[in-house]
């Protein structure tokens, strides 16, 4: 994401900044904390597939949501009446019924015509003409059969149209921002934000000369700067490109927050574990 590069360069400077001499000496863990931006590990904007007009929007802003709870509602009348008549249609059985009927009263009746045809009281012309019957009426059962199946497909496909106007979240988290209102139209434009705080990144900048020093797997402490607390991160991204004008080089750590209980968005202090 663009917002990452811009944290990535805002880290960069301060660290030129305020930490110059890091930069001089030879990394150890415990040389000193470096400046990090604690953020979500995922910023979701949330759309439609389809247009259409909010019939409810049951959260607001800082609301904590669940992975695949309902988020907004988009009128959906037409919809809803037309997966009910596809789903009527594909749950008769009458017309399959019929048929089935018609082709078991066939073959008794050529069955008695050949018991007949035996003692000459009927000519090899009506069986003939019965045994057509019986053709006819077999594609007629395989005719709605087929239909059925359409059927059932159409109620796929409506029920597919419906579950549209319904827009579920991606993923556990919390609402940032919401851009429309209830009774508002929506097209291609996003709906809401969300950001998922479970767990947290971590990003810093490190000199270049600590390339060798840093591992994936290594643990570091990670202070925000708002408050005193302090937790355990675990570095699961180093970047592979270094960035020549700056002499540093990004990394990224995965910090668990199950609780939700730390701040997202914040500038924080990382020192790396001695013994990680």
């Amino acid at each position: 994401m663009n917002c990452r590069l811009l944290v990535l360069s805002a880290i960069c400077l301060s660290a030129l900044a305020g930490n110059s001499r890091a930069a001089d000496s030879v990394f150890a863990p415990d040389a000193g904390p470096l400046d990090c931006v604690i953020h979500p590990s995922e910023i979701v904007d949330i759309g439609s597939p389809v247009s259409g007009i909010i019939e409810t929007l049951p959260y607001t802003r800082s609301d904590r949501v669940a992975k695949g709870a309902l988020l907004l509602q988009l009128h959906a009348g037409l919809e809803q009446a037309d997966f009910s008549l596809a789903d009527r249609r594909a749950s008769t059985e009458t017309s399959v019924k019929l048929r089935k009927a018609a082709l078991s009263l066939a073959y008794k009746t050529r069955d008695r015509s050949l018991q007949l045809q035996r003692n000459s009281l009927v000519s090899g012309q009506e069986i003939d003409q019965l045994d057509t019957d019986i053709r006819v009426a077999e594609l007629q059962l395989e005719l709605e059969q087929n239909n059925r199946e359409l059927a059932r497909l159409n109620r796929v496909r409506a029920l597919e149209l419906l579950g549209r106007k319904s827009i579920n979240s991606p993923i556990d988290g919390v609402v940032m921002e919401i851009f429309k209102a209830v009774g508002e139209r929506i097209d291609d434009e996003p709906i809401m934000r969300i950001a998922q705080l479970d767990p947290l990144f971590i990003d810093v900048v490190v000199p270049v000369e600590q390339l060798s020093s840093i591992k994936l797997g290594m643990q570091a402490t990670v202070s925000p700067r708002h408050n005193t607390s302090q937790h355990t991160a675990t570095v699961q991204k180093i970047d592979k490109v270094m960035d020549a004008a700056s002499g540093t080089f990004g990394v990224q750590l995965l910090l668990p927050n199950p609780a939700q209980q730390i701040t997202a968005g914040v500038l924080c202090h990382l020192l790396f574990t001695a013994d990680s």
